[in-house]
């Protein structure tokens, strides 16, 4: 008898464990489709979390570049980059940033900058700084260009117009506002 009370418990356990492993779902068969679809022109090379730096001739750093992702086109020789950051660094003037929300590089060596593009100059006095929705910049850095609307400040003033040129390769650089502009004086 005392073995009968030992088994029914054990007995009952099993059938319970049988059941519950007999009436559970079965698990859904793996999908052999993929969640992944390549745009039509997919890169060479992709990067995320993309960090470059440009040296001279001399070896010393010319150019640093950071961004969320970069995208390399082996035909056309240009890339794409998202939320670049570009530090200009000049042996004869200030250092520069340019950030942006997306930045085209091309194989000659110039670069667009679309949407909310801020250009600073990194010095300790009067810094400029430029905020416009497109700019390219040529030349190594030398140039820098937009024909879309721009706002120039420096200290309080504030300088907007259409059309900007740059030319980045003195210490003191020669920024001209090519149309439509106006300047006034922001108060503290």
């Amino acid at each position: 008898m005392r073995w009968l009370r030992t088994a029914l418990p054990i007995t009952t356990a099993l059938l319970i464990l049988a059941a519950v492993i007999w009436w559970r779902p079965a698990a859904a068969p793996p999908s052999f489709s993929t969640d992944l679809e390549l745009p039509a022109d997919p890169p060479d090379l992709f990067i995320r979390t993309f960090q470059q730096t440009r040296y001279d001739a001399a070896g010393q750093p010319s150019l640093y570049t950071v961004g969320s992702t970069f995208s390399f086109y082996q035909d056309s020789g240009n890339s794409q980059i998202q939320s670049p950051t570009v530090r200009l660094i000049r042996d004869n003037g200030p250092d520069w940033t340019i950030r942006s929300e997306a930045a085209t590089a091309f194989s000659n060596g110039d670069v667009v900058f679309e949407d909310d593009v801020k250009v600073q100059e990194l010095s300790d006095f009067n810094r400029w700084e430029l905020i416009t929705d497109w700019l390219t910049v040529t030349e190594n850095g030398d140039f820098v260009s937009t024909p879309e609307p721009v706002k120039l400040t420096q200290g309080p003033q504030v300088a907007t117009g259409v059309g900007f040129n740059a030319d980045l390769t003195t210490d003191d650089p020669v920024l001209t506002l090519q149309s439509e502009v106006a300047i006034h004086y922001e108060a503290d």
